[in-house]
């Protein structure tokens, strides 16, 4: 008669989910806009467009980068990494902003900083920005406020100066109306720091 016996071996190891996918695709070609060289991943056509844009055209025809990640999600698929090819330039795009100036700190020698027209650098080259329009908006907070040391402390207004905001603060030189125009600084036990950068006529 065989003797009983026993086996005793280890269980197989749960799965934990982390294998890698192996349906993620890669393209790369021309596109409208994003960074140059680097891969991004996308799961959805909107995505897709989000960061590199609207089909590009070209003398031959129309490009093919767009219109075949379109394909690879209208499919099933989810998830693809896409590379912009192309040779991007060595400066960054750059848009005006109408009406607006900004502070260029003034060089040794120099008694008043320097006032020069606002500009936005763009997210990527590309043609995206062909038909771009920028506008600017400038919104005024009345203030009451009365002099604190170095700097102000607001009296009554509907909310405080954030920091980094311009402040037009009027006052008497001589007999004369002026305004000073400042930058407001961090705020600290209801004092706000005041950067001055130049005075202009008042009314």
């Amino acid at each position: 008669m065989p003797r009983p016996f026993l086996t005793l071996s280890d269980p197989p190891a749960p799965s934990t989910g982390d294998l890698p996918r192996m349906d993620v695709a890669a393209f790369a070609g021309f596109a409208q806009a994003g960074p140059f060289g680097v891969p991004v991943c996308v799961e959805s056509a909107p995505a897709f467009a989000a960061v590199f844009g609207a089909p590009v055209g070209f003398p031959g025809g129309p490009g093919h980068l767009a219109g075949a990640v379109a394909a690879f999600f209208a499919q099933g698929g989810r998830r693809a990494w896409v590379l912009r090819t192309g040779t991007a330039p060595d400066h960054v795009p750059r848009v005006r902003l109408p009406g607006v100036l900004v502070v260029r700190p003034g060089t040794p020698g120099e008694e008043d900083d320097l006032l020069r027209p606002a500009a936005i650098g763009l997210r990527s080259h590309g043609t995206f920005a062909d038909g771009l329009r920028v506008a600017a908006e400038i919104r005024r907070d009345r203030l009451l406020v009365e002099p604190a040391g170095a700097g102000i402390r607001v009296t009554a207004a509907d909310r405080a100066p954030l920091e980094g905001e311009l402040l037009e603060l009027p006052a008497r030189r001589d007999g004369r109306r002026v305004r000073h125009i400042a930058i407001a600084g961090a705020t600290v036990a209801g004092v706000v720091a005041v950067r001055p950068l130049l005075t202009v006529a008042g009314p």
